[in-house]
């Protein structure tokens, strides 16, 4: 969609919420400056981002330039949504009703109950492509602590990935 029609729709619409990687957005108030919108004046109240990783100064220039509130996401392409920060913005709560994860202790395998390891993850209601076990390769601290928001799922940290380390 052409950048300019969709400033022009997101106004007409009453746009919200923006659901959009990081990199993606930043260009897109770019354009958005060049037709005659400011980002603030969408009135846009919350934008989650995913695909990449979120910073805090990417996450307070997101919420600096479109005055709202933005929270991180993460999922893959082969299994979909992994989890998704809530308004405590402390971890990623997982979706827990679509899969099954597990972390291990990368050395051991191991199961952690809190702490950091290695994320696996078994898919629940994806019949075309139904993994299990599947090895995301990422490095994650997990806690199943209840969360400020009140929520009892298990929230995890991504610490980054396992086949981005060198074994001496």
């Amino acid at each position: 969609t052409p950048p300019e029609f969709t400033a022009r729709l997101m106004r007409q619409l009453g746009a919200t919420a923006i659901v959009s990687q990081p990199s993606t957005l930043e260009h897109f108030a770019e354009q958005a400056r060049g037709f005659g919108y400011q980002p603030r004046d969408f009135g846009i109240r919350k934008v989650f981002l995913g695909s990449e990783v979120l910073t805090q100064s990417i996450r307070r220039g997101v919420e600096a330039e479109w005055h709202c509130e933005a929270f991180d996401t993460a999922g893959s392409s082969e299994v979909g949504l992994i989890g998704a920060e809530c308004r405590a913005h402390d971890g990623l709560h997982l979706a827990v009703r679509c899969a099954y994860f597990e972390v291990r202790d990368k050395d051991t395998g191991q199961s952690v109950e809190e702490g950091v390891g290695q994320l696996y993850i078994t898919t629940l209601r994806n019949l075309g492509l139904p993994l299990i076990r599947y090895d995301m390769k990422d490095l994650v601290r997990i806690t199943n602590q209840p969360c400020a928001c009140g929520r009892t799922t298990p929230r995890i940290w991504f610490m980054g990935r396992a086949d981005d380390r060198f074994v001496l």
